[in-house]
């Protein structure tokens, strides 16, 4: 019995919630309030389930022996759980910036949006592209995503890299293992490369890799880094 309780009335909340939501939306149309007070309606909705939880544990396992720890684990996880997605951003935010040295009117390509910086903050960065439209992106959004930087002169430089492959290999682990690291390489700039792996007329299994970059001088670290990717997944 005190389980169909709590499923009717987590039925009932749901319910509540989303006829509250629709309600505030419609007389924020009607300029009833400000705009603003809706940012609230999601801080709500999460106290009012967390709030659910725990009444649901007090109704379920309130007469069980471990009643308290069930309780205290549960704390511990909601905690974690709303640590994890306030500070998530932030770090994200401090690896990206230390990572792309990103500034103000900086211009950057995403796969989210591209524009020019115009909002640096702790947890999301704002672009601005030449409609004059501005685009709120949190940095755990992109901590694994592309983006893309100018080069100094204004332009990139291509490279093409043909390596011949050291004996079997699984061609899907290898380029997903250099596309990864490649992401995190600052000297590579652009679209995200092109790998192939084919072979020649004498049958030896090579891997291509198209990318551009920031400047010449960085073709001998970026092939590198891809060599020692090779050598790695060949004796894995």
């Amino acid at each position: 019995m005190n389980i169909l309780y709590f499923v009717l009335t987590g039925v009932l909340l749901f319910f509540v919630l989303q006829l509250g939501g629709r309600v505030l939306h419609a007389l924020a149309r009607k300029n009833a309030f400000k705009p603003a007070v809706l940012k609230l309606f999601p801080v709500v909705e999460l106290g009012a389930w967390i709030a659910y939880a725990f009444w649901g544990a007090r109704v379920l396992f309130g007469n069980m022996r471990y009643y308290e720890q069930i309780i205290a684990g549960m704390t511990g996880l909601f905690v974690f759980a709303i640590a994890w997605y306030v500070f998530r951003d932030y770090f994200s935010g401090i690896m990206l910036r230390s990572e792309f040295k990103l500034e103000l009117g900086q211009m950057i390509k995403t796969p989210v949006a591209e524009g020019r910086i115009v909002t640096l903050g702790q947890r999301f960065i704002e672009l601005e592209n030449e409609r004059g439209e501005k685009t709120r992106i949190p940095y755990a959004q992109l901590s694994n995503q592309w983006v893309s930087l100018p080069s100094e002169a204004g332009k990139s430089l291509s490279h093409h890299l043909v390596v011949p492959l050291p004996g079997p290999t699984d061609p899907s682990v290898l380029k997903g293992m250099i596309n990864q690291a490649m992401m995190g390489m600052p000297w590579v700039i652009g679209p995200p490369p092109v790998i192939k792996i084919s072979k020649n007329t004498e049958g030896q299994t090579l891997l291509e890799v198209s990318y551009d970059l920031l400047k010449e001088e960085h073709a001998l670290v970026v092939e590198e880094k891809i060599r020692e990717l090779i050598g790695h997944q060949s004796h894995s």
